[in-house]
C-alpha cells in the first residue's frame, strides 16, 4: 500500500500552529486516489505541501523513512504522469535512498507512470578512465549546500552524508545513490535537492564527453 503511515514521534515545529501529522494519512490516501485517476497536478500540490511539513517535523523515528519515502514515491509518479521524466526519476531515486524497501512496492495500480519508474532503477555505466593521458575529470561549475532540515536540526541530529552520482555528458548529475548517511531520512532529501542544481563541465576521454561517477559529501552540524 502506498499511502499507509505508521506511528511517529515528531520534532521541530509540530504543534497547535504547525503541521498536523494526523492529517497526513487521509491526505496521502486522497493523493493516491488522484494519481490513479490521472489527476497528477492535484495530487502533486498536496504532496509538495506534505514534503515541506515532513521536513519541518520528521527526525529519526522508526517509521519516518517509510513515511517520507511514500510521499516522494507518489511525487515521482505525479511528475512522470505529467511527462517530467527527469524530475520523476530524481524523486524516485531519492525515495529509494530514503527507504530501499520501496523498490518492492506494488505500484501497478498507478499505471504507466509507475511502470516507467520501475523500469528505471539505477544502473551504472562502465567506469570511464579519467586519470590517464587525454582524460579529463568533471569540474564543478555551479554548486550549493543543502538546507538543514528543521526537524533533524530540532532533534539534534548531525552527521556526514556521502552520495554517489553520475555526471552525464551534459554536465548534469543524475541517478543519485546514498553511500553513507546520518540518522534521519530528511538529510537524504536535502542533500539530493542541493546536488540536483549542481552543474559540471563533463568528463571526457580523447576530447569526447563521457559519463563519470563521482562521490559528493556534505556535513550537517549544529556548530558554527
Amino acid at each position: 500500500m502506498l499511502f499507509c503511515l505508521g506511528w511517529l514521534t515528531l520534532s521541530g515545529t509540530a504543534g497547535a500552529e504547525g503541521p498536523d501529522p494526523r492529517k497526513w494519512p487521509p491526505l496521502l490516501a486522497d493523493s493516491a486516489t488522484n494519481l490513479k485517476a490521472g489527476k497528477y497536478e492535484k495530487a502533486l500540490a498536496v504532496l509538495k505541501r506534505l514534503t515541506v511539513e515532513m521536513l519541518d517535523v520528521l527526525a529519526d523515528q522508526k517509521d519516518a523513512g517509510n513515511t517520507f519515502g511514500v510521499v516522494l514515491t507518489q511525487r515521482a509518479i505525479a511528475e512522470a504522469g505529467l511527462g517530467r521524466q527527469e524530475e520523476a526519476l530524481w524523486l524516485w531515486h531519492t525515495a529509494l535512498s530514503v527507504q530501499p524497501n520501496l523498490v518492492d512496492s506494488d505500484l501497478s495500480p498507478f499505471g504507466a507512470p509507475a511502470a516507467f519508474l520501475k523500469q528505471n532503477l539505477i544502473v551504472r555505466p562502465p567506469k570511464a578512465e579519467t586519470s590517464g593521458v587525454g582524460a579529463v575529470h568533471p569540474v564543478v561549475t555551479k554548486s550549493r549546500n543543502p538546507k538543514y532540515p528543521d526537524g533533524a536540526y530540532a532533534a539534534g541530529l548531525v552527521g556526514t552524508i556521502e552520495i554517489e552520482v553520475e555526471v552525464d555528458t551534459r554536465g548534469m548529475a543524475r541517478a543519485p545513490r546514498v553511500i553513507k548517511a546520518p540518522r534521519g531520512p530528511t538529510f537524504v532529501f536535502a542533500a539530493f535537492e542541493a546536488i540536483k542544481d549542481w552543474r559540471f563541465t563533463p568528463g571526457s576521454v580523447g576530447g569526447e564527453p563521457v559519463p563519470v561517477v563521482l562521490v559528493i559529501e556534505f556535513s550537517f552540524s549544529k556548530v558554527g
